[in-house]
């Protein structure tokens, strides 16, 4: 579907929120997922890297292989490394 005929490489960023952007909501991506704004509430599942700038102010549940946390974070994370 979309012409995507192959996975996107693990450390790949495709979905961004920016950091004037806020979401609310379930959040499900193949690739990578950078937060530069707001997320309230939902859930955010990747198999892959969830990272959290400065400007990040996040507070829902995070399942992921890393999650990188610079920013404010509030919830539960399910990961094999958080740093």
């Amino acid at each position: 579907m979309f012409g995507r005929d192959r996975r996107p490489e693990p450390d790949a960023i495709e979905a961004i929120i920016g950091p004037r952007a806020s979401f609310s909501g379930n959040l499900t991506c193949d690739a990578s997922i950078r937060i530069d704004g707001n997320v309230e509430g939902g859930d955010i599942q990747t198999p892959v890297n969830v990272i959290l700038t400065e400007t990040a102010r996040v507070e829902c549940n995070i399942t992921a292989k890393t999650v990188s946390i610079r920013g404010f974070y509030r919830g539960t994370i399910d990961a094999n490394r958080v740093e």
